[in-house]
């Protein structure tokens, strides 16, 4: 990945319209899902959170990807029930529990990831530090090395 911003000049695409674009979205939606449902919920999070870099757009598409999954995850635990399938093989219901738990956990870590850098972008450059009588202390002086080290 990379930290790099985009200009917003003599660019027209954002960060996160340039993932997008490198999507193979023919493979994250199956062919019983709609792929306008998935675009959209690709929208909502690019709304949601406005990368700024590279980095946080694939962040913010790897979270989206997550969601959809998730929502998979659901449709598939409703169909178990639905069919009564899950009333047959317990085992069933299980599989997806863990595998909702694993998603759950790539969300989570990818949200932790992408305040990481929002927050860092946001915190600008670093403060001079305080004394403790609230005046700033200046920059600490390194001072020269002595005379025998140097040749």
């Amino acid at each position: 990945m990379s930290d790099k911003k985009i200009p917003a000049e003599g660019c027209a695409d954002t960060p996160f319209d340039q993932v997008k674009k490198g999507l193979a979205v023919e493979r994250l939606v199956l062919p019983f899902e709609s792929q306008a449902d998935f675009e959209a919920l690709l929208d909502a999070w690019g709304s949601e959170y406005e990368p700024a870099s590279l980095d946080e757009a694939h962040l913010v598409v790897q979270l989206a990807i997550v969601d959809w999954r998730m929502l998979r995850v659901y449709r598939k635990e409703s169909a178990l029930f639905v069919s009564g399938l899950v009333f047959d093989d317990f085992r069933l219901l299980n599989k997806i529990a863990r595998e909702e738990e694993t998603l759950r956990k790539s969300f989570h870590m990818g949200l932790r990831a992408l305040d990481r850098l929002r927050a860092e972008r946001n915190a600008g450059p670093p403060k001079p530090p305080v004394k403790k009588n609230g005046s700033v202390s200046p920059t600490p002086q390194i001072p020269d090395p002595p005379n025998e080290f140097i040749n």
